[in-house]
């Protein structure tokens, strides 16, 4: 005779997902919803020089020297037409009037990168460091 044994079988509790998905998914919008991101430029720190206290307040600001780099090496300064040459000796003489000038380098949209290099070069050789770039259309 044969005995057959009574299996047990043990029945193992499953652990419900679905609701822990919910939450999960609740604390995730949670936190992208209140996340607020930091301003990186509101950080940055930037050295602004203080006033000069020697210098008069109701001195007029300087004089701005523009020059204009055209397509194909050409130049301006103050819209009269200028041959390289000329545009260095200018600045040099520039320099030698008043060391601070403010130069303003205008490059038009088509004009090539090395004319602006060797401008830039002309004003360190006279010893010009007040220069600001800007870019036109």
């Amino acid at each position: 005779m044969s005995r057959k044994r009574g299996r047990k079988t043990s029945k193992v509790d499953e652990v419900p997902l679905t609701p822990m998905i919910d939450v999960v998914f609740q604390l995730l919008v949670y936190f992208v919803v209140t996340f607020e991101p930091m301003d990186i430029l509101t950080a940055l720190s930037v050295y602004r020089p203080s006033p000069d206290a020697t210098a008069k307040s109701d001195a007029p600001p300087p004089e701005v020297v523009k020059i204009t780099i055209f397509n194909g090496g050409t130049f301006t300064m103050n819209e009269k037409p200028l041959a390289r040459a000329n545009l260095r000796n200018m600045l040099f003489t520039l320099a030698d009037l008043n060391p601070s000038q403010t130069i303003m380098l205008q490059c038009t949209a088509n004009s090539e990168h090395e004319h602006l290099i060797t401008l830039l070069d002309m004003c360190s050789e006279a010893g010009l460091n007040n220069l600001s770039v800007i870019s036109t259309n």
